[in-house]
């Protein structure tokens, strides 16, 4: 029907020109204005998009997202559709001044943006520390345990440099007052997941921004049944909202991430606050990743920047089959 059909539009650009742009392997017409159009089929539920723009310099981009039709719950269902009354709290750490590395920009902005976002928009119980110790951290973490009931659900943001050691791939977190070469008051990814484990909730949701984030978490995760709608769907979160859950949501992988490009918020950040903005149902975080992953891929193509936000399981944590699920306010 015509409600299976979706036109995708976008625009491409390149100071060499543009050549030749492929959609799912066959040539798009692209105007003068680097505009294209092309029709989606969406009857099977969602789609996998493969975008592929050649210049006339032989310069390759390429940008692989899935598109998922919108779908209005139906009035009938019950209020967050039998979904379990979970508190939602959270524990948001932003360093920015630091004394021995770099002054980042964007942290404490996109620390704040996020607070104000999970209180206003969903009903979350909001911890902020901004330009902290390990020692902050850790007595954050132990406030934390001294407060959260076992079905509770939290997430953890973190904003600030990261870096890995090269010798066994092990990624940190680097606190305010951190030395360049002297990892002894650093907070490596094995100390934020031990402090995880022993909080002892449902579900958690790391989201990092920072370099070398990626390094917490190294399967992915399986892709989310878009076919499932309706009641189906609602089954199926209400089954993944009661199995334990351990994720992560990083701004990029193995790699260096930037700081700033999208004014008083990171790229990272900017992109995630949309998605989170947009979000008018209960919904998982895989599913939220699939949306950000796509926008956050047209940002960094116009930005030209290498980083690929990543979803996967935190590893040694305990993870099973669950995943953290926004609900946004009523």
């Amino acid at each position: 029907g015509q409600g299976e059909r979706r036109e995708l539009r976008g625009k491409v650009s390149s100071d060499a020109g543009v050549r030749q742009l492929m959609f799912n392997n066959k040539p798009l017409t692209v105007d003068a204005q680097g505009l294209f159009r092309a029709e989606l089929d969406l009857s099977r539920g969602s789609s996998d998009v493969r975008l592929a723009a050649t210049d006339r310099q032989g310069t390759q981009a390429l940008l692989n997202f899935r598109a998922v039709p919108a779908t209005g719950a139906p009035s009938a269902l019950k209020i967050n559709h039998g979904l379990p009354n979970t508190r939602y709290h959270a524990l948001i750490i932003a360093n920015q001044a630091y004394r021995h590395w770099p002054q980042l920009k964007n942290p404490i902005n996109d620390a704040q943006d996020m607070k104000r976002m999970l209180e206003q928009r969903y009903d979350f119980q909001v911890t902020t520390l901004f330009d902290a110790t390990r020692r902050d951290m850790y007595a954050a973490f132990n406030a934390l345990r001294a407060r959260l009931k076992p079905e509770d659900n939290l997430l953890v943001f973190y904003a600030g440099h990261g870096d890995v050691d090269e010798n066994n791939q092990r990624g940190y977190w680097v606190p305010v007052d951190g030395e360049r070469e002297n990892r002894s008051n650093w907070m490596s990814v094995v100390d934020v997941t031990d402090q995880i484990n022993a909080l002892g909730v449902r579900q958690v949701l790391v989201i990092a921004d920072s370099c070398y984030s990626g390094t917490m978490a190294r399967t992915a995760l399986p892709v989310a049944d878009a076919d499932l709608v309706g009641e189906r769907h609602w089954d199926a979160l209400r089954a993944i909202s009661q199995l334990r859950a351990r994720v992560a949501l990083t701004s990029g992988g193995l790699e260096p991430v930037v700081d700033g490009g999208a004014g008083r918020n990171s790229l990272f950040a900017s992109s995630l606050l949309d998605v989170l903005a947009a979000v008018n149902e209960p919904i998982e975080t895989r599913r939220l990743f699939d949306t950000l992953a796509a926008r956050f891929s047209l940002r960094a193509m116009r930005l030209k920047v290498q980083q690929t936000p990543q979803y996967a399981p935190i590893r040694f944590a305990g993870h099973e089959a669950g995943d953290f699920i926004f609900v946004p306010k009523r």
